[in-house]
């Protein structure tokens, strides 16, 4: 067996064979695109905790404004059977006034947490 001697490239070749871009446009293009590609999955994770929040305010709301509600009962219960002595002015005054906050409440939330489809957050 005869060993051959095999010739080494010299650094000069090595570098000269280095296929490198021949147009920085590819280089760029190529990263544009990852930048892209990122900044569309960052926007993708920021709505899917958006909608996770809604989802659990939409359950808070619902909660609070049946808990009222339910006190209200409590309340009229209570001067019905004369259990509670509240005159017919203050009895209205406090349902009225309390009822409508919490419904203004819950309009408000609403709107914020389920804006129109035509919100730029969802297009």
């Amino acid at each position: 067996m005869t060993l051959e001697k095999k010739k080494l490239p010299t650094l000069r070749e090595v570098l000269e064979n280095i296929h490198a871009p021949t147009d920085n446009q590819d280089y760029y293009s190529k990263e544009s695109k990852a930048l892209d590609l990122a900044k569309k999955r960052a926007e993708n994770e920021g709505l899917i905790d958006y909608f996770k929040a809604r989802k659990e305010f939409a359950k808070k709301i619902f909660w609070f404004v049946v808990s009222w509600f339910v006190f209200i009962a409590i309340i009229v219960s209570l001067a019905g059977f004369k259990l509670v002595s509240l005159s017919d002015s203050v009895l209205i005054t406090l349902i009225t006034t309390t009822t409508i906050n919490v419904c203004a409440f819950l309009i408000i939330v609403a709107k914020f947490l389920f804006p129109p489809t035509n919100n730029e957050l969802l297009n």
